[in-house]
């Protein structure tokens, strides 16, 4: 985000099962995506949006065009897969 001089729509989306408290998904990584300037971040109940992009790995990373066209989907970091997020850069 600190190279794409605004040109980039940034969302993270964090899975949130039915059965638990907002509270669940405010772990540090949710404030530490928070505090990147440009990033949205949404809760994703039941990986409701995840499914949707057929994103279904921890840390998976989609970039799209702004045409829609898909121009990178898989894992952006080392750590891929150890924390409980789902990146959509959109």
């Amino acid at each position: 985000m600190a190279h794409a001089g605004g040109q980039l729509d940034a969302q993270v989306f964090f899975y949130m099962p039915a059965d638990e408290a907002r509270k669940w998904a405010r772990t540090d990584l949710w404030r530490t995506a928070s505090a990147i300037p440009g990033v949205r971040i949404f809760e994703d109940h039941e990986a409701v949006v995840a499914k949707s992009f057929g994103a279904f790995t921890s840390g998976q990373t989609l970039l799209y065009d702004s045409t829609g066209h898909l121009l990178f989907k898989g894992g952006i970091t080392a750590s891929r897969g150890h924390s409980a997020i789902t990146a959509a850069a959109v």
